[in-house]
């Protein structure tokens, strides 16, 4: 389950999302050349919180316009997995994308713009090939993302919420996935809560971050994760390792 979270909640925001590269839809800063998530189990020592066993690792790797090239996971599910992200241009904008792993394409995505030239549509290829599924992008009349819709086909599957603030700071994200909701809040740029609730499930989950370590460009180095219902008792110490383009 920790797996999906960070994926829900780290890598998958640059399918989502509609900002100028992936470093700032993932809420980054700075030229980041790679950053490193460890998540550590934790413990108590002379009635104090240190980390325990390492849990997992992520590793994401970006070019120099922002675009991640490359994300490394390895988890008690996914075990040194490498997938790599090719890009293809045009007009200076990303027109297609290729995931793979191995030598094995995962995914390609396709990319439309509207005459503002604002991401408009991705479209999503199956496992053969086909583009069956894509995602649409609404904006208000001052061209601010307020909502994606996710089709299989014809189907309406998914959606998503964008709420900002009075000064256009993103402040929540509310997904709507088959009837699953994810609700993800913000405070000063940063993930403050995220909560899945699956009224067909009892496996809900509410996530709350406590930032401990600020790097100098603003991005998190240490976090504490706290989960409902461990009774918001803490559940993960995060730490975050960056490399920054010269």
């Amino acid at each position: 389950m920790k797996k999906n979270i960070f994926i829900s909640i780290i890598i998958l925001f640059f399918i989502f999302l509609s900002f100028a590269n992936d470093i700032e839809e993932l809420k980054l800063k700075g030229k980041i050349k790679e950053y490193t998530t460890t998540y550590y189990n934790h413990k108590y020592e002379n009635d104090s919180i240190i980390k325990g066993d390492k849990n997992s690792i992520f590793i994401v790797k970006f070019n120099k316009y922002g675009y991640i090239t490359e994300i490394i996971s390895n988890d008690q599910i996914a075990q040194n997995e490498i997938e790599i992200y090719e890009y293809k241009y045009f007009k200076n904008k990303i027109d297609e994308l290729i995931i793979k792993s191995g030598d094995k394409i995962r995914e390609k995505r396709k990319y439309k713009y509207n005459q503002s030239n604002l991401l408009e549509e991705i479209l999503f290829s199956d496992e053969n090939n086909e583009y069956t599924t894509k995602h649409k992008f609404i904006y208000d009349e001052k061209n601010k993302l307020i909502k994606m819709e996710a089709y299989d086909g014809q189907m309406l599957w998914a959606t998503t919420i964008y709420t900002y603030d009075e000064n256009n700071n993103l402040i929540e994200e509310l997904k709507n996935d088959a009837g699953i909701m994810y609700k993800t809040t913000y405070q000063d740029g940063k993930i403050a809560s995220f909560i899945l609730d699956d009224s067909n499930s009892i496996s809900d989950i509410n996530s709350f971050y406590e930032y401990k370590e600020i790097d100098k460009f603003g991005n998190p180095k240490l976090v504490y994760i706290y989960q409902y219902p461990l009774g918001f008792s803490l559940k993960y110490i995060v730490e975050y390792e960056y490399i920054y383009y010269e």
